[in-house]
């Protein structure tokens, strides 16, 4: 109800933000990269539990999208990801560190984040949210194709890779340890789902406070939404 009565005032700040993001000169800075890899191949590294360091030191000479938490895989193995991503506020504010020191020529960052960051390399990214009143049902029906003028919400980072992948002409997109599921994930219906089998994808990190809720269902459908695209358009 809260959300719902507050919804008109979240999309004048959504727009606020959106204005201030389209003049500050990232948007151009990001459409540089538009088909940039046209027809290349790629992978989208998660940072589930089943990503194996061996897995890691195969993708040596790809292309590949990292986000989060990848430090430790990182540090373990040599690793240097092509791109990196990380647009959770929280997130990003408690591994401002990690992000700063990370070897990678492009971070892609929430933009209301990136002044805390202020690292080389820095490619400011704007989530053009619709405001949903229910985060848990939300169901998203189409991509952005440009997101230099923002991306369409998703509820996962790994979604967010997916869609800039697309944009910047990749045409072979691989998932790896994309586990998709977490020791506290939400249902469509909004009901707390607890799986104590699964591991935690943050684990060792100051943001791994076991409260991080997945909202299973609605990143699904975010899923469904690129396969469909990916589909259409080869």
């Amino acid at each position: 109800i809260i959300r719902l009565a507050l919804r008109p005032m979240l999309r004048l700040r959504v727009k606020a933000f959106r204005r201030r993001y389209l003049a500050s000169g990232a948007a151009k800075k990001l459409l540089a990269l538009k088909g940039a890899f046209e027809g290349q191949r790629c992978f989208v590294v998660g940072n589930g539990p089943s990503l194996t360091e061996s897995d890691v030191r195969r993708l040596a000479g790809s292309y590949t999208f990292a986000m989060n938490r990848i430090f430790p895989m990182i540090a373990r193995t040599g690793f240097a990801p092509s791109f990196y991503m990380a647009v959770d506020e929280d997130f990003i504010r408690s591994e401002r560190e990690n992000i700063r020191r990370l070897d990678c020529k492009f971070k892609f960052l929430n933009s209301s984040s990136c002044p805390r960051i202020i690292p080389e390399h820095v490619y400011p990214v704007f989530i053009n949210s619709d405001v949903p009143v229910d985060k848990a049902g939300y169901v998203k029906r189409e991509i952005s194709t440009r997101v230099d003028e923002g991306f369409s919400l998703s509820y996962s980072v790994s979604c967010y890779c997916i869609e800039l992948a697309i944009y910047m002409g990749f045409t072979e997109i691989f998932l790896l340890g994309i586990d998709h599921n977490f020791p506290k994930m939400a249902d469509r219906d909004g009901n707390t789902v607890r799986d104590p089998a699964a591991q935690e994808h943050f684990a060792g990190g100051s943001y791994a406070d076991g409260n991080v809720v997945f909202y299973r269902d609605a990143v699904t459908i975010c899923y469904e939404a690129y396969a469909r695209y990916a589909a259409d358009h080869g």
